[in-house]
């Protein structure tokens, strides 16, 4: 049975992902942001056995650690937060917000996931919240700059996984 970690899925795509693939042979660590989240996951999926609910904080070292013990065969994050406005007049520390949980807790995360995938040889990951980056979103300018950068970093793990059979996509449709 392969595991499936999906980060920030307490609604909307990540919960149409998850009734999809629940019935299928997966066993699904559902991945949201506070215990509140996290109890109300359990509520909904208390009869599905192949799935879990823990409480990851994409921003917190200690909830990340938690990864650590998770064997993920298949990641698909969708961890985001879309503070925006005009590039003119946003606060700087909602750029970095932005910057923090969209690009540098998702690299961290796929830093702990893949290396176990490089010893196994085998495992996806898919970052869905970028493909908002190639979209024009009236004041929302820093989601597709953050957004970008994670790219040009999935591109930059491609390259290196070129011999091996780690796959890492933008694209739901690529990864299960």
């Amino acid at each position: 049975m392969k595991t499936i970690l999906m980060t920030g899925a307490r609604s909307g795509i990540a919960a149409d992902v998850i009734k999809k693939i629940k019935t299928k042979n997966y066993k699904i660590y559902v991945a949201v942001h506070t215990d509140t989240q996290c109890k109300r996951i359990k509520k909904i999926y208390k009869n599905d056995k192949n799935i879990y609910c823990i409480k990851l904080d994409v921003t917190d070292k200690e909830d990340i650690k938690k990864l650590n013990k998770i064997d993920v065969d298949i990641l698909i994050s969708f961890a985001a937060i879309g503070n925006g406005g005009s590039i003119s007049e946003i606060k700087m520390d909602k750029v970095r917000e932005n910057f923090e949980v969209n690009v540098f807790s998702n690299f961290e995360i796929v830093q702990i996931v893949l290396k176990n995938m490089i010893k196994k040889d085998s495992g996806k990951i898919n970052d869905k919240i970028f493909l908002l980056s190639d979209l024009i979103v009236p004041k929302k300018s820093n989601i597709s700059i953050s957004g970008n950068r994670f790219i040009d970093t999935i591109f930059i793990f491609n390259f290196y996984l070129i011999n091996r059979f780690v796959f890492v996509s933008t694209f739901f449709y690529n990864c299960i």
